[in-house]
């Protein structure tokens, strides 16, 4: 995960400084019990994202879905997304 993409990212939509968010961002996807929905699964999405960016509509509002799709991450819970 790549806090100069975060931070050019929050700067395309107008959002000032969001380190700390950035650091809960990093620390979920960095657990332990995490085997897929990792630092790597982000760092992956945010590349097939890169390779279709013309497609979307409005790509940074796509891009910070990216980034959250799968912050909370409870291995018993079917509502992960839901409440990332």
């Amino acid at each position: 995960m790549d806090r100069e993409r975060w931070n050019r990212l929050l700067a395309a939509l107008g959002i000032g400084d969001e380190s700390e968010c950035f650091d809960a961002l990093f620390a979920a996807y960095s657990e332990k019990h995490r085997h897929y929905h990792s630092t790597r699964h982000i760092d992956h999405c945010l590349r097939e994202l890169d390779s279709a960016r013309s497609l979307a509509r409005d790509a940074a509002e796509v891009e910070l879905a990216l980034w959250f799709h799968d912050a909370i991450y409870d291995p018993h819970s079917s509502k992960n997304e839901e409440r990332s």
